[in-house]
């Protein structure tokens, strides 16, 4: 599904107005310029390069490896973060971050082992991170989420990049406002 066309593609989500090149989706695009579900890109980390002639080799290897999926979608569609919260940790206390945890609030589930990160700004969570165990055939990865104003934003990623949490997460936003700047010219 992936190509090297750069052609650009207006859309919209939630009011908000975005033009993307094609090579950023991980899957074509509704051309529908006010569609409202949301949009799946990939990127390569750290630099959130597209599918190129020159990455093309990084985004065919097997596994995680640099390889970053950004989901936005409305937050209308998904469940809040607070309650995604409460329903994940069924009661179970968060132990205080560290920088053992990577600056984040850090509970293990113990029914699938998978490590939950949470970040509070304020009365806020942000972001919600849960990393999967290691699996020999894949590694392991993490799912990230944010809200960035009425859009709900989810990162996949492998765990090695989770140390960078915060440098990613700054760096998916720039990349979301370098598309919705195109769209106001």
């Amino acid at each position: 599904m992936a190509t090297t066309d750069t052609t650009p593609d207006p859309l919209a989500v939630r009011g908000r107005r975005f033009v993307i090149p094609r090579n950023y989706f991980r899957y074509p695009p509704e051309l529908d310029p006010e569609a409202k579900g949301g949009f799946l890109l990939r990127v390569l980390l750290p630099n959130m390069e597209p599918f190129a002639p020159a990455t093309t080799a990084a985004f065919n290897a097997p596994g995680h490896g640099r390889k970053m999926n950004i989901l936005v979608e409305d937050r209308r569609t998904v469940l809040p973060l607070p309650d995604l919260l409460e329903v994940t940790l069924e009661g179970r206390p968060l132990d205080p971050p560290s920088a053992a945890t990577h600056g984040l609030a850090h509970a293990r589930m113990p029914d699938n082992d998978d490590d939950l990160y949470v970040g509070r700004q304020a009365n806020e969570i942000e972001p919600y991170i849960r990393c999967r165990p290691v699996r020999p055939d894949m590694g392991s990865s993490c799912d990230h989420r944010f809200e960035w104003g009425l859009l709900d934003v989810k990162l996949g990623y492998g765990r090695e990049h989770l140390p960078r949490w915060r440098e990613i997460q700054d760096r998916v936003v720039m990349l979301l406002k370098s598309f919705e700047a195109l769209s106001n010219q």
